[in-house]
């Protein structure tokens, strides 16, 4: 004897789920946690054209509380200007108002990486 058929599954609809609004609270000491705001851009070297990608971290206040170069170039020589820039950017930066910060001037020996990093700011600060 032939097998029972089994109907075709159907598929179930769709169901929201509600969301709950956000209650308001009126509570000053809560602490908003610091944001991570990232840039990946390149710049033209000698060598060509080179990648490069930085890292702020800001608090509440948007006060620059750490910063970090990811050194991507390939060439050699880029690479030890990044690796230079990543050393000192920190010092150039942070403690310093994200908002108020035009530019930098050159860190390190690594005066593109400084040009990117600048170009970099307005891209930076949208992330605010």
């Amino acid at each position: 004897a032939p097998a029972p058929s089994t109907p075709a599954p159907t598929a179930m609809p769709a169901t929201e789920t509600p969301v709950q609004a956000p209650v308001a609270i009126d509570d000053s000491s809560v602490v908003a946690a610091p944001r991570q705001l990232m840039v990946d851009t390149t710049y033209n070297s000698p060598a060509g054209v080179e990648p490069v990608a930085f890292t702020l971290i800001v608090d509440e206040s948007g006060v620059i509380t750490a910063a970090n170069t990811t050194v991507k170039a390939t060439v050699e020589a880029s690479v030890k200007f990044q690796e230079d820039f990543k050393t000192n950017l920190p010092t150039k930066v942070v403690g310093k108002k994200l908002s108020d910060l035009a530019k930098v001037d050159k860190v390190g020996k690594a005066s593109l990486t400084t040009g990117a990093f600048n170009a970099s700011l307005s891209q930076l600060k949208s992330q605010l």
